[in-house]
């Protein structure tokens, strides 16, 4: 009796630990279908992953992938032309991670995206300003301080800047 009951507890111990959680399964699907470089081309694929890294988020929220899942749910959400959504997820990145070396790239891109995705120039130059006071000294800053200066330019303004700035670059034709 006791050898069957050993041998019992033993075989649900086994089974246990070869059984994986659903968390462990989320991250494995996400993980295989974030490598593969025919997701980003395919937006049907690119939508599934989005969706993943987002419920992955929701479900765990204390859980150390979700700093990267959230970066690149903000990045797939801008690719599918999601703005609202990819901003909500920037703003979660850089609040939530405000020391990640990637916060002033998320709050620029929050404000590229209000700018170039919404035609919303105000609250974009309100987030530029913001970049250039939070992130000093960084690419974001810098790129910040560029938009600021030609935000509402149409594109025929923007190639005469350009040209005006580099005048050896040849221009858009």
């Amino acid at each position: 009796m006791k050898i069957a009951s050993f041998l019992l507890v033993a075989g649900i111990l086994l089974f246990a630990s070869c059984s994986t959680s659903p968390k462990e399964e989320a991250i494995k699907k996400i993980m295989e279908m974030d490598k593969n470089d025919s997701t980003i081309e395919n937006p049907d694929k690119l939508a599934e992953l989005n969706q993943l890294y987002q419920q992955f988020i929701t479900q765990y929220p204390e859980d150390p992938n979700c700093r990267e899942f959230t970066y690149k749910a903000a990045e797939s959400s801008n690719m599918l032309g999601q703005f609202e959504d990819a901003i909500r997820l920037y703003d979660i990145f850089f609040t939530r991670y405000p020391d990640d070396k990637r916060a002033g790239l998320a709050m620029f891109m929050k404000g590229f995206i209000l700018e170039n995705g919404l035609n919303k120039i105000g609250p974009a130059t309100d987030v530029y300003n913001e970049v250039i006071k939070k992130y000093p000294n960084t690419d974001a800053a810098r790129d910040a301080a560029q938009s600021v200066k030609l935000i509402g330019y149409s594109d025929e303004e923007l190639i005469h800047y350009l040209d005006s700035v580099n005048p050896e670059a040849d221009s858009v034709q």
